[in-house]
């Protein structure tokens, strides 16, 4: 048989766009099956935050979230060992490496800072 170069062409470029689409077939002729990602699960420290004592320092959720296997950690801003309305200075820094670190070690990523906010009432305004 026969190919002309037009046809040639043809056929190599609908092969590697069925490729590139995957719709390439597996030995026994049938459809390949779909890989998916995993969905990674995190815990936030708002979770071990229990309005009395004692508090759940974010450590020990670390540590939690590293023995059950989960993949990262969210850190709630207020319940930091840092003053809230402090400036960041090299203490701040320090403890903040720190988490890092330990996150890292466990196997743990740091996913999301999260801010305490009030938005429904603002003492400032009459109600």
């Amino acid at each position: 048989m026969k190919l002309s170069r037009r046809a040639f062409l043809a056929s190599a470029t609908c092969s590697a766009a069925s490729l590139s689409l995957g719709a390439e077939s597996t030995t026994t002729g049938r459809p390949a099956a779909k890989s998916y990602a995993r969905i990674k699960l995190g815990i936030s420290t708002y979770s071990y935050w229990h309005f009395r004592p004692p508090k759940v320092s974010i450590e020990t959720v670390i540590e939690k979230s590293a023995a059950i296997g989960v993949e990262g950690v969210d850190i709630l801003h207020r319940q930091m060992d840092l003053e809230e309305k402090a400036p960041f200075d090299a203490a701040g820094r320090a403890y903040c490496n720190k988490l890092k670190r330990l996150a890292f070690t466990r196997g743990i990523d740091l996913i999301c800072l999260s801010t305490h906010q009030n938005f429904v009432a603002d003492p400032r305004r009459p109600h």
